[in-house]
């Protein structure tokens, strides 16, 4: 379940490796894999978790996050094409109401 698609379930791995173990207890988080994950994607998203590498980044994103003024609500939208569209919404209600 964790790991068959990347992307989407990344986070949710994560999580998990932080709940059970996480850095302080790998042995524990190795040994107790879940019921619907095979034991080999357990390994190797452990050994993604305890990459130098991804450590750095994950750091690094979360300094950006915490930095970030402004949340973006427009998803991939830039912050001026969600202001429009927020706009255009806003003289549409006005309008017709």
């Amino acid at each position: 379940m964790l790991m068959k698609q990347y992307s989407g379930r990344k986070h949710l791995a994560k999580k998990e490796f932080l709940r059970n173990g996480g850095y302080t207890d790998v042995g524990r988080r190795r040994a107790n894999p879940p019921e619907d994950m095979p034991n080999e994607n357990l390994q190797r998203t452990i050994d993604h978790f305890l990459d130098l590498k991804y450590i750095t980044r994950c750091e690094a994103n979360t300094l950006v996050c915490h930095r970030q003024q402004f949340p973006n609500r427009g998803g991939t939208s830039s912050f001026g094409s969600t202001a429009y569209k927020n706009i255009m919404l806003y003289i549409y209600v006005c309008v017709c109401i």
